[in-house]
């Protein structure tokens, strides 16, 4: 009995556990402003599109494969902008200097949007689907989607959402019996608050001088002024 029961149990457990590691990789690598946070997230929202729809969370498989997409696109950009040289001033580009915002206004443009698509796909789930707890798994997705776009954008206020995100996620787990996942979201809810306080102090560091030896490596490799 004990046996089965270990062996049904880490079925589930074990790619939920691999996932989750996954997961917290990325999340440490977001929080710094590095590229490499990327792949993980790619691994981890595979195992997780997997792990969502066995579970009933329609809505959260559907996401983690987009989020599968968006990890493949956010290396991209984000490998783009860190190959940036240094100009002809001799200065080097910091993190900060990528770091976006995005205006109140278009915020609440944002949130109206994700509140109108969540009741109408809240409503769709819970009438036409089997789908857990439908309004609370739309809105968590649908903000998600948003929020993963931000990231990608290294737009600052990107973890605002995710701080919202994850603390109700915390709630949606723990009612479905995914006990890693809910921790890993509490972990995730701490670093997007330090993420946050991280990325801001960033933005406002945008460049700084080159030391001397770098600065004629500059001059010699033609990146000085005509």
């Amino acid at each position: 009995m004990l046996a089965e029961t270990w062996a049904e149990l880490s079925a589930y457990s074990i790619p939920e556990l691999l996932a989750v590691c996954a997961s917290l990789v990325y999340i440490v690598l977001a929080a710094r402003n590095n590229r490499y946070c990327w792949p993980p997230a790619f691994i981890a929202s595979i195992l997780f599109v997997v792990i969502m729809w066995q579970y009933g969370l329609l809505m959260d498989s559907m996401l983690n494969a987009y989020y599968a997409a968006m990890a493949v696109y956010g290396w991209m950009v984000w490998q783009a902008q860190d190959t940036v040289k240094p100009d002809a001033q001799s200065a080097q580009v910091l993190p900060g200097a990528l770091i976006a915002r995005k205006s109140a206004r278009s915020h609440t443009i944002a949130i109206g949007v994700i509140a109108l698509l969540s009741m109408a796909s809240g409503y769709w789930l819970a009438s036409k689907t089997a789908a857990s707890f439908a309004y609370l798994d739309s809105l968590t997705t649908w903000a998600s989607l948003y929020a993963t776009w931000l990231l990608a954008q290294r737009v600052l206020e990107n973890w605002l959402y995710w701080i919202a995100i994850d603390s109700l996620s915390i709630y949606l787990y723990l009612q479905k019996g995914l006990y890693f996942t809910a921790l890993l979201f509490l972990v995730y809810t701490a670093m997007a608050l330090y993420a946050f306080y991280h990325w801001r102090k960033q933005s406002r560091e945008k460049r700084r001088p080159l030391p001397p030896n770098r600065q004629q490596a500059v001059l010699d490799s033609g990146n000085a002024p005509a």
